[in-house]
């Protein structure tokens, strides 16, 4: 049964906004007045029909009429808590359920797949192809945009392997030329079959929230720096969807957020540090005061004047890069010579040589070798952006962080090279990275 306390609260505060009482309420659910007393007392148990029909009239979604403890609607798997969420019955809702309900249950792609194909054949739909791309893109889409709702507890403690996370610790701190790293695990539900964990991204995203927010706890103001790439993106896209990176408190804060890198790319499916930012900023705005927000650009961009425009390509990037020693929080991810890593992009765009042949990684735009050695690029050009110098600055002071987020087999090398290289305090990744890392090392 649901607790009393929480019907109580919502029937009393829906009583309260619009000044009636419980009568008029039963009278307008068109229930007897003893019925809504003895669900609100707890001495009856309301069918879930009744909790439908309460949640529109007190308007409070269903989930807010439960306690965590004794939520209907939960599901779980090793700890970590979810629910279906939404009332659409349109096939495209459907199947984004039903990718990410199955990747956190540890369905194989195939089961997937063949009650997603059931789905659209009992529609009398012809079943879209099927791969593990797409289960990959309808997963992370369901939990973006809250059909499936992942339930954390405060210190979100349920998605860490600690163990893996102490073992992985150790062995960085043995290599690592900077001070300590602190590492952070996040489980893997998926299937073991699955070549990279569709949810793990957003895994990390929400357990990087609170490394953020405590970070940041005591700050009045605060500088945020942003890298382009999929976990950069997913620590936004997560950003109020019931969790955030800012601190709570009744004071006025005020935040900026700085893009680090300015891609070379002309692929712009993937998701360039300008866009994360401008995301950023906008989901800021709604959290905090929206006058307490600002957001810089590293774009070059032009004037009008004199209905000509009239280019400005030095103003957006000097503007920006004062910002660099500034710095409170440097999130970014590191790329691998796989297809889904930054450095593949950066070595098919920007022709380099011989420092391209010699590059396993890099952090923030900047290459880095197998050794942890910093490349230059040729002919003294450098990318715009955040330089290592910058982000060996925050991981020399204790009220600092330099965020690295990874996750899948690919990066174990990678992750290793900038944590012994020294250019990461924080690091948060999945098992599969984990365990990748440790082999690395070994």
């Amino acid at each position: 049964m649901p607790p009393v306390s929480h019907l109580s609260r919502a029937i009393d505060a829906a009583c309260t906004d619009d000044g009636t009482n419980q009568k008029d309420m039963a009278g307008a659910l068109d229930w007897p007045t003893s019925k809504l007393t003895e669900i609100k007392l707890g001495t009856q148990q309301p069918r879930l029909n009744d909790l439908f029909r309460l949640s529109d009239h007190v308007n409070v979604p269903l989930e807010g009429l439960l306690d965590d403890e004794t939520r209907l609607d939960l599901r779980d798997n090793q700890e970590i808590r979810w629910r279906l969420a939404g009332r659409s019955a349109e096939v495209g809702d459907r199947e984004q359920r039903l990718a990410a309900d199955g990747v956190l249950r540890g369905w194989s792609p195939k089961e997937i797949t063949e009650r997603i194909r059931t789905l659209y054949l009992g529609r009398q739909l012809a079943p879209p192809v099927l791969d593990e791309e797409r289960i990959h893109t309808k997963a992370q889409a369901a939990v973006r945009y809250g059909r499936v709702e992942i339930v954390l507890s405060k210190g979100a403690e349920e998605l860490a392997d600690r163990e893996l996370g102490r073992e992985l610790a150790a062995a960085l701190g043995s290599v690592a030329c900077g001070r300590p790293v602190r590492v952070y695990v996040v489980r893997n539900l998926c299937h073991p079959s699955f070549r990279l964990d569709p949810l793990a991204p957003l895994l990390v995203a929400l357990l990087a929230h609170r490394l953020v927010k405590s970070c940041l706890h005591r700050k009045a103001s605060f500088r945020i720096g942003l890298a382009g790439g999929i976990h950069c993106e997913s620590f936004v896209r997560m950003t109020g969807m019931g969790s955030s990176p800012f601190p709570e408190s009744a004071q006025r804060r005020e935040v900026r957020f700085v893009p680090l890198t300015l891609e070379p790319f002309s692929d712009h499916r993937l998701p360039l540090a300008g866009d994360v930012v401008g995301d950023m900023a906008v989901r800021a705005r709604d959290l905090l005061e929206p006058g307490a927000v600002e957001a810089f650009t590293i774009q070059p961009f032009g004037y009008l004047v004199r209905g000509q425009f009239v280019p400005d390509h030095s103003h957006a990037i000097v503007l920006t890069r004062t910002q660099y020693p500034k710095l409170h929080v440097a999130i970014f991810g590191c790329g691998d010579r796989k297809h889904d890593g930054w450095l593949s992009e950066i070595l098919e765009s920007v022709h380099l040589g011989a420092a391209g042949e010699r590059a396993e990684t890099d952090v923030c735009l900047n290459l880095l070798s197998k050794a942890g050695e910093p490349i230059p690029l040729p002919d003294g050009r450098e990318f715009v952006g955040v330089g290592l110098r910058h982000i060996e600055r925050l991981v020399e002071r204790e009220d600092r962080m330099a965020l690295l987020l990874t996750s899948g087999p690919d990066k174990g090398l990678p992750l290793s090279i900038v944590a012994r290289a020294g250019y990461a305090d924080t690091l948060v990744c999945d098992q599969a990275a984990a365990r990748a890392a440790l082999e690395v090392l070994a």
